[in-house]
């Protein structure tokens, strides 16, 4: 039996190629190569279990063709590489289908850190992978960090062994700290550069958080001198996905390519808007944007926050945008605001209010299954048993 993975490199020359053998040495076998991606894909469907390892700059149509093949075939692993780390290039090989992208140097060990994220995953696969909802301010002032808390508050509220984290994303400005009335030293960079030691426990216990025992992750402080890259990101938020039921993002306002990157990974977006002209607006060009991406409609969940009888109704709001809203959380400002300053959550200091009932409401609507930390906590508990 083999101790090492199996690797098959694609696309690769003899000193690129040279250079990624000597990154898997101990953690992986390299059992194949070939050169001329457009030679490759009948060997990759014969090798099961295996890893393709594709370099994406010398041939690229042919590598992503063939990254989009091997997405469609169950237990297939591709993993990009590319000595282009920006993040164009990183969103073009995820969305083509690949698990894991991967930035080729001399000095680097990016290769390297892929095969054993890939490996602790498929260690881990007796465990349903956790749900990734992004919640997206359609503007500023939408209420879409009060819904991102609440809904993490109500999650665990109805199945407290949950494991639920919010991931604050806009890194600058972000209230999701503020809102909860905590405080964190351990922010995305941490995360990061000491992914190689974290454990589920160890995680847990690094994150703020709340007395509900809802989790943040949020870069506190600003820091200049480092900058959130895409493989970075998304190394972080599948490693999220694999230790939490739910991972809610927050902080997402705009088409950066950050925020794409988050939004492909998320199960649904919920679009949060007030009935307002400029939030319809801004409502329908976001809608416009997300077909463009190819996003399918019933990813996309429209949520009409702040509604009230006076303004635009709930009517003229759909016939403005051309379809239906998904969710409507009624306007209570003197409760809402009452919670965000003392950090606490509707869940739990206001649990009959109008504005608490509507968040619960949206529960099946982000299909979130509450019995999904039940069975995550039944096998966990039955793997660490036979281990």
């Amino acid at each position: 039996m083999r101790n090492t993975t199996p690797v098959i490199i694609v696309g690769a020359s003899s000193p690129e190629e040279a250079l990624i053998r000597h990154q898997l040495t101990g953690v992986a076998e390299v059992i194949g190569s070939e050169p001329d991606p457009t030679r490759a894909l009948p060997r990759l469907r014969e090798v099961r279990g295996s890893i393709a390892l594709l370099f994406l700059d010398r041939a690229r149509e042919s590598v992503l063709s063939i990254v989009k093949e091997l997405s469609r075939i169950p237990g297939s692993s591709p993993i990009v590489v590319s000595r282009d780390r920006s993040s164009q290039t990183i969103l073009t090989a995820m969305r083509a289908g690949a698990r894991d992208f991967a930035y080729l140097d001399e000095k680097d060990r990016d290769i390297r850190r892929a095969i054993l994220n890939l490996k602790e995953f498929a260690q881990a696969n007796d465990l349903p992978e956790g749900k990734m909802i992004a919640v997206f301010a359609a503007k500023g002032g939408s209420g879409a960090t009060t819904i991102a808390t609440n809904l993490g508050g109500t999650i665990i509220a109805e199945a407290p062994k949950a494991r639920v984290v919010i991931v604050d994303l806009d890194l600058q400005m972000g209230d999701v700290l503020v809102f909860l009335d905590v405080t964190s030293r351990y922010g995305f960079f941490d995360v990061i550069r000491n992914m190689h030691r974290l454990d589920q426990d160890l995680l847990h216990q690094s994150l703020a958080t709340h007395s509900s025992g809802l989790q943040v992750l949020a870069q506190a402080m600003l820091d200049d001198s480092e900058d959130l890259k895409g493989e970075d990101l998304v190394t972080v938020l599948s490693f999220l996905k694999r230790h939490y039921d739910y991972v809610i993002l927050d902080g997402l306002r705009d088409f950066s390519e950050l925020a794409l990157l988050a939004m492909d990974k998320s199960e649904h977006i919920a679009l949060t808007m007030t009935p307002d002209v400029p939030a319809l607006k801004n409502a329908y060009r976001c809608l416009t944007v997300f077909k463009q991406l190819g996003y399918a409609p019933e990813k996309i969940k429209v949520l009409l926050n702040r509604f009230q009888k006076q303004g635009l109704d709930l009517h003229s709001v759909e016939d403005a945008l051309g379809r239906k809203i998904d969710g409507v959380v009624s306007n209570d400002f003197p409760t809402i605001i009452g919670v965000i300053n003392r950090g606490e959550l509707l869940s739990a200091s206001a649990p009959r209010a109008r504005v608490t009932r509507d968040i619960n409401s949206l529960l099946p609507l982000l299909s979130i299954d509450i019995g999904l930390s039940t069975q995550r906590q039944r096998r966990g508990l039955l793997r660490r048993l036979v281990q």
